[in-house]
């Protein structure tokens, strides 16, 4: 899928390569308007109009920038497979069409955090980012914890009980330009690249920002599963 798409929009024979994988024309046609979506679809752009994934010099590609460790690759496998597992045995396929949605909705381009407002979404998140990842990756930042009714810590403390409280992190005010702007809860989920000390050394080998390394690589695995099977997710 990858170098079919990558060969359309530069203008090669990825009819070629259509024949060589033995891809129909109807899947490479989901395929293409499933990327397309991607890129103009304003649920998956930023405020400012852009598209979360995609090199901002290129205004053709179908395809996310990636990042350049092979560390990431292998994370990228192995989520493929869990990915497939869960997908194939599972009866109700809502808590995974949620996971794709929410990580490319509200994950942030720029920064390693995805932001959960409601306790539900975090839950049903949690049910699948735990199989796709390693748990102890996995570290929160919640806010407005004390602030909150006892009505409502009780929904998030249920949400949460996956993770331990040593990856919890609270914040007990909320800032937004210098003021307090809303008193419920709300998290933030980042994950913790193992090879974060390695990254740093040798920063000449990427230019893509540190914050954005782990919570980018989900984002573009549910890039790449929403290509694969956008429709069945709609």
């Amino acid at each position: 899928m990858n170098q079919i798409l990558e060969a359309y929009t530069e203008k090669g024979d990825y009819e070629y390569l259509m024949h060589i994988y033995d891809v129909s024309q109807d899947t490479f046609e989901k395929w293409l308007y499933n990327a397309q979506q991607l890129r103009r679809a304003s649920e998956f752009q930023t405020t400012k109009g852009n598209p979360r994934l995609f090199d901002p010099n290129n205004k053709h590609s179908l395809l996310p920038v990636k990042d350049r460790y092979g560390d990431d690759r292998k994370n990228m496998i192995r989520m493929t497979d869990k990915f497939r597992d869960i997908y194939k045995g599972s009866n109700d396929k809502g808590a995974i069409n949620k996971f794709v949605f929410h990580t490319l909705i509200n994950a942030q381009p720029s920064k390693n955090f995805i932001i959960f407002k409601h306790p539900a979404d975090i839950y049903n998140y949690l049910e699948i980012v735990c199989q796709l990842v390693y748990k102890k990756d996995i570290s929160l930042k919640v806010y407005n914890y004390e602030q909150a009714s006892e009505a409502d810590q009780t929904s998030w403390n249920l949400a949460l009980k996956t993770i331990p409280r040593s990856q919890m992190e609270f914040n007990e005010l909320d800032y937004a330009k210098g003021r307090s702007y809303q008193k419920k809860i709300r998290a933030e989920l980042s994950l913790t690249s193992q090879t974060q000390p390695i990254r740093i050394e040798n920063r000449l080998d990427s230019n893509i920002p540190i914050s954005q390394w782990s919570v980018r690589t989900l984002q573009i695995f549910c890039h790449y599963v929403y290509i694969m099977i956008g429709e069945k997710l709609n």
